[in-house]
C-alpha cells in the first residue's frame, strides 16, 4: 500500500512539473488577451474628447464605491478580475483544468522546503542526506493518501521521528494513525470547534496547575507549534523521544500534560522574562533539558478538575461565537 502511494506521489510531481511548463506557454498565448484589451482601451481613450474623458472619470469614481464592500483579504489580482469580461477571466482563473491539482502541487513544493528545516543539526534529512528521499516520499505519499488534509508545516518533524525509529512503510502507517488522533486531527484539519474546546480545557488546567503563568504567558506563544510537531522541534531530540514514549502509549492528550509540565518546570525562569524572551525560550527549549526533571514535573500536574478528565473538560466547554476568540484565527 505504501509503495502504491509513493508511486502515485511521484506521478503527481511529474504531472505538476509538466503542467507548470504548459502554463508558461499558455500564459503567453491566452493571457495576452489582457494586453490586447489594454491596448484597445488605450486606443479608445485617445479617441475620447475632453468632455468624454471628464465623464469617464466621473463614471469611474461612481463605479469604485461598491468596492468598499469587497473583503479585505482579496488580493490586487482578485480585485482586477472584477473589472474584466468573463472570457479573459476564465483563461486566467483557477477554473482552468490545468490548475485542478494546484493544491497538491503546492503541498509537494512545501514539503521540499520544510524538509530542509527538519532537524538541521543531524544533517540527514537535508537535500543530499541519507534520509531526504525517505522523508520526502513518506510525506508525499500522505498527501496522496489524505488529499483533504494535504501537507501542513510541522508534519515533517513527526514523520522524521518515526523514520529514525522504524522502516518507511511502518513509519507511514504509524504517521497516518497518529494524525488521526483527536488532537492532531483537529489541529491539522483546522477544526475550529474542537480546537477551541481543547484550548479552553487547557486554559483551565493551566490556571489550576501553574497559576503564576496563566496570565503572563499566552498559549498562542508556544502551544500551537508544540502540538503540530509533538515537541520534536522545540525539545532536544533525546528528551522529545522520551515524551514520545508516553505519547504513543497514552494518546495525544498527553501532549497537553507535557506542555503543562514544561511550564511548571521553567516557571521561575519565565516569570522574569518579557514577552519576546518568553516566546523565544518556549520556541526552542534549553539543550540541557533534563528528561528526568521534566517527567518529575509532568507527574506533578493534575489533569483532572472538578472530578472531570481533560477529555470531559473539553467536551463541556462552551464555544465562543465571536471571531476574536476562535482558535482557527490563532492557527
Amino acid at each position: 500500500m505504501y509503495l502504491d502511494y509513493v508511486a502515485k506521489a511521484k506521478q503527481k510531481l511529474q504531472e505538476a512539473q509538466q503542467r507548470r511548463k504548459r502554463l508558461k506557454v499558455n500564459n503567453r498565448e491566452t493571457c495576452g488577451c489582457q494586453n490586447v484589451e489594454g491596448k484597445t482601451d488605450e486606443g479608445k481613450d485617445d479617441r475620447l474628447s475632453n468632455d468624454d474623458k471628464q465623464k469617464s472619470k466621473t463614471d469611474d469614481s461612481i463605479e469604485e464605491k461598491p468596492r468598499l464592500s469587497i473583503p479585505r483579504n482579496y488580493s490586487e489580482q482578485n480585485l482586477k478580475t472584477h473589472n474584466v469580461d468573463s472570457e479573459p477571466k476564465k483563461c486566467c482563473s483557477k477554473s482552468n483544468p490545468n490548475l485542478l491539482d494546484y493544491s497538491d502541487e503546492c503541498s509537494m513544493e512545501l514539503i521540499q522546503l520544510d524538509i530542509a528545516r527538519t532537524f538541521p543539526h543531524l544533517c540527514i534529512f537535508q537535500p543530499g542526506g541519507p534520509y531526504f528521499d525517505v522523508l520526502h516520499e513518506l510525506l508525499a505519499a500522505y498527501v496522496c493518501y489524505r488529499p483533504d488534509i494535504g501537507y501542513i508545516q510541522g508534519m515533517s518533524f513527526i514523520a522524521a521521528v518515526l523514520i529514525l525509529n522504524m522502516e518507511a512503510p511502518q513509519a507511514f502507517v504509524c504517521f497516518a494513525n497518529l494524525l488521526d488522533g483527536p488532537v492532531l486531527r483537529a489541529a491539522f484539519t483546522r477544526d475550529g470547534a474542537a480546537m477551541q474546546r481543547l484550548w479552553k480545557a487547557y486554559g483551565r488546567l493551566l490556571r489550576h496547575n501553574v497559576p503564576a503563568l496563566a496570565e503572563l504567558v499566552a498559549p498562542e506563544l508556544y502551544l500551537v507549534e508544540w502540538l503540530y510537531t509533538a515537541f520534536a522541534k522545540a525539545m532536544p531530540l533525546d528528551a522529545a523521544c522520551r515524551v514520545w514514549d508516553v505519547f504513543l502509549r497514552d494518546g495525544d492528550t498527553f501532549l497537553f500534560n507535557a506542555a503543562l509540565g514544561i511550564l511548571h518546570l521553567y516557571q521561575d525562569e519565565l516569570k522574569d522574562m518579557d514577552f519576546i524572551s518568553a516566546a523565544q525560550f518556549l520556541t526552542k527549549l534549553p539543550e540541557d533539558l533534563d528528561p528526568e526533571a521534566l517527567f518529575k514535573s509532568i507527574s506533578s500536574i493534575t489533569m483532572t478538575l472538578d472530578g472531570m478528565s481533560f477529555e470531559e473538560l473539553a467536551s463541556c466547554c462552551e464555544l465562543e461565537t465571536t471571531l476574536d476568540d476562535d482558535v482557527t484565527v490563532r492557527l
